[in-house]
């Protein structure tokens, strides 16, 4: 996809918010060489498209049992901000 080798031209790690991946507080230091990442965040019913999937890191945000879901702009917000803390940009 354009977007990947947008990635790769940039040296950014691809990311997509993704309920079964890694919680955010989970994650290894950012790679050296890499430059940051790109999130994609896909819609609250299909998430991100299993092209983009397939080629990322897979990251998700801790939930409360007290909550199925979060909007999708709030978690992406939510996730860039705890990517940016973790990874010291």
């Amino acid at each position: 996809s354009e977007l990947l080798a947008l990635c790769r031209r940039h040296q950014l790690l691809t990311c997509a918010a993704d309920t079964a991946g890694t919680p955010v507080s989970e994650l290894p230091l950012l790679q050296h060489g890499l430059r940051g990442f790109c999130l994609a965040v896909g819609s609250e019913t299909r998430g991100v498209q299993p092209e983009y999937l397939q080629g990322s890191t897979r990251v998700a945000l801790p939930m409360s049992h007290l909550s199925d879901s979060l909007n999708a702009g709030v978690a992406g917000g939510v996730l860039m901000h705890a990517l940016a803390c973790a990874w010291g940009r």
